[in-house]
């Protein structure tokens, strides 16, 4: 690297929820999320970003909302997520795993995206 540092720094309560992460990068803070339960808000105007259901996630689109569908393995990991507008399905994400746990590359689809990354945690 060229001496520049990127960090996400994660704060957490003393009951182990997360209200807060912010993303700092080349020492200036790139962008804040503010977690309450499964709503997700951004930056200090408390946006909204997104929110959680158990089968995807519901974001906003210019003056309305989408919803993502996510399809999860017995395991909860999220495996293809898409979306359906219209008449059409769109394919957001395609994830492929060894039986041992590790991502298939080759054989995945997914955007270099860290929305769309956190969601292959189990959740």
């Amino acid at each position: 690297m060229d001496g520049a540092s990127n960090i996400i720094d994660f704060n957490y309560t003393s009951v182990g929820s997360k209200p807060k992460e912010h993303s700092v990068g080349n020492g200036s803070i790139n962008h804040t999320r503010y977690y309450a339960g499964p709503f997700t808000f951004l930056g200090t105007g408390y946006d909204p970003a997104y929110f959680t259901t158990p089968y995807g996630r519901f974001g906003p689109k210019s003056s309305s909302w989408r919803h993502e569908t996510h399809l999860r393995n017995h395991l909860g990991n999220t495996r293809l997520a898409y979306i359906h507008e219209g008449t059409t399905i769109n394919k957001v994400q395609e994830t492929h795993y060894y039986p041992f746990g590790m991502r298939i590359s080759p054989l995945s689809n997914q955007p270099l995206n860290l929305d769309t990354e956190r969601n292959n945690a189990n959740l």
